[in-house]
């Protein structure tokens, strides 16, 4: 589907704008001429589209719209949301076993993580082999578990290396060694 969008809003209101191809066989020559563009069409009102996006939405359609829809509205400003709402609320890590990946998945699912694997770099685990599980800390958020991809390329492995804590704040700890900002982003 062919559609131009555009999406605003107050304190008080959230409006959404939409042009859209319309499958009506008055229609049919021009999306023959257009088929992935609303540029140039010509309206019942005898308007022509003058942009491929927002320029043509968001004066034409949702700025009238948005006018009306809050004429009879309190003036009102932002106000900041709470932390909870910026950063999510805190939950710790629960207990994993940190060996056997199914049951680390089983328990961080029940409690109410979503569960997703990553790898990174590890001199201490083979290429495929599981190293641990860490999460973000919030309420409903994410889990890894996290699959080393061997050495980094041109790195030394170490003959041992000291526990990293996998979730800071946790009691959880590994022996395997995490890349540094692995728990931030997938490699």
């Amino acid at each position: 589907m062919v559609a131009n969008w555009f999406v605003g809003y107050t304190p008080e209101i959230v409006t959404v704008a939409m042009i859209a191809k319309d499958t009506n066989p008055y229609y049919a020559g021009y999306w023959a001429k257009h088929p992935n563009n609303l540029y140039g069409l010509r309206l019942d009102s005898g308007t022509y589209l003058a942009g491929t996006g927002s320029s043509t939405v968001a004066p034409y359609l949702w700025r009238p719209a948005m006018i009306a829809a809050v004429k009879d509205l309190p003036k009102t400003a932002f106000s900041s949301p709470p932390s909870s709402i910026l950063h999510g609320k805190k939950m710790a890590m629960p207990k994993v076993t940190n060996t056997d990946p199914d049951a680390d998945k089983a328990t961080l699912e029940k409690a109410g993580f979503t569960v997703l694997t990553k790898d990174i770099y590890s001199d201490t685990v083979e290429a495929g082999g599981y190293i641990s599980a860490t999460c973000d800390g919030t309420v409903a958020g994410t889990c890894w578990l996290q699959y080393s991809k061997g050495p980094r390329p041109g790195s030394t492995p170490s003959a041992s290396a000291p526990p990293v804590v996998n979730n800071p704040g946790s009691t959880q700890t590994t022996n395997k060694p995490q890349e540094p900002g692995a728990h931030e982003t997938p490699n």
